[in-house]
Parts: structure tokens; C-alpha cells; sequence
């Protein structure tokens, strides 16, 4: 059994190559600089770019979760509506840990909203997405920056971020990145060899 586990353990090291974890490495550090908000100047960044009437999920730094609409918006605080007892709560900036709309993809049916296009933008940054450009190709990268009127994606196979309008994007939302997909691959493959393995060294031994 051990001799499967080691093997196990050799095929899943060696067939990931550390040049594929860029991507996720980039994103990785994206979100933890994000994470780090002590005065809450990014969460005051995300509510007033999100606007009022958006609907968002956020965490408290007590670790309590709230889902609701964005209401009015102050300097040093924010009014959330809870959904479904539409209750008013005052939030302030630094008492939010992590803040994210609703809503992870936009698609634009032939009726482009570049406000709801930069508020799923906004929920992104640091994940890997897929864009598809009204009259251009599908955009695969990490979100960077979620500007006020467009979002940063950082390429696959580039070194140049490149920048997108909201109001040219046709669609917009998560993708697995090669990484990912190659990880999910190996985890399979690794499961399947251990089960075979294992059945086959319990088939070997001799009876008692």
C-alpha cells in the first residue's frame, strides 16, 4: 500500500510543471493584498464603484455573512438592505472583510450595461475569467483591476495586460485556467491508479 502512495504521490508531483502555476500564483497574491483593507479604503473603493441598488454578499470581521442591496453610501459607512426581511444596517468600511456582488457573469443579450458589466468586473479581480468582445475574440486571463470604465486582464499567453471596456463586453465570467483543468486531470488520474493499484496488491496476497 505504501508503495501506491508513493507512486501516487511521484505522478501527481511530476506531471505539473511549475512554470503552469504563474497564473494561479498571480491570482493567489491578488486576492490576498485585497484582503488586506485595516481602514477599509478597498471596501469603500468596490461599495462606491458597485453603486446603490446593487446586490452584494459580504463578511463581517466578526465573521458574520450578509446579503442584501447596497443603499446610501457615506464616507465613512454604508447602507446595506438585507434580503429577504429587507432590514437597514449601517456598515462601516473597516468592519468588512470581504465584500463581493452578487452576481459572478454578465452577459449583454444584445443589450450592452457597462454598470453591470463593471460590477461583475469588480467581483472578479484576481480570478481567472473569460471575455468575449463584442465584435473581437473571447479574452482568456486574470482580472487585474477593475477600472471605472474598463477592467485590467493580464493574458495567458502575453505579457501585456490588456485593457476592456465594459460597454464592449458581450460576456464576462470565471474560467478554469489551464491550471486548474490540469490539476483536476492529474486528481483524477491519481485516484483511478491508487484504486487499481490497491486492488491489485489486495489480489496478490495469498490467503490465510
Amino acid at each position: 500500500m505504501q508503495r501506491t502512495l508513493a507512486f501516487a504521490v511521484i505522478l501527481t508531483l511530476g506531471y505539473v510543471p511549475a512554470g503552469q502555476a504563474a497564473g494561479a500564483l498571480l491570482a493567489s497574491a491578488l486576492r490576498a493584498a485585497d484582503r488586506f483593507d485595516p481602514a477599509g479604503e478597498r471596501t469603500e473603493r468596490q461599495v462606491r464603484m458597485l453603486g446603490e441598488g446593487a446586490a452584494v454578499k459580504l463578511k463581517l470581521a466578526t465573521g458574520e455573512k450578509l446579503e442584501g442591496v447596497i443603499g446610501g453610501i457615506d464616507s465613512d459607512a454604508f447602507d446595506l438592505v438585507t434580503v429577504p426581511d429587507r432590514v437597514r444596517h449601517r456598515v462601516a468600511y473597516p468592519a468588512v472583510s470581504e465584500l463581493k456582488f452578487a452576481r459572478t457573469r454578465y452577459r449583454a443579450g444584445g443589450r450592452p450595461d457597462a454598470t453591470e458589466a463593471g460590477r461583475v468586473a469588480a467581483g472578479l479581480v484576481g480570478r481567472h475569467v473569460a471575455v468575449a468582445v463584442a465584435g473581437r475574440s473571447t479574452y482568456r486571463g486574470h482580472v487585474q483591476r477593475a477600472a471605472a470604465e474598463h477592467l485590467v486582464l493580464q493574458l495567458d499567453r502575453a505579457g501585456t495586460p490588456l485593457e476592456i471596456a465594459y460597454a464592449d463586453i458581450e460576456e464576462l465570467g470565471p474560467n478554469l485556467s489551464r491550471t486548474a483543468k490540469a490539476g483536476l486531470w492529474t486528481t483524477g488520474v491519481v485516484v483511478g491508479l491508487t484504486i487499481l493499484l490497491t486492488v491489485m496488491e489486495v489480489a496478490e496476497e495469498p490467503d490465510i
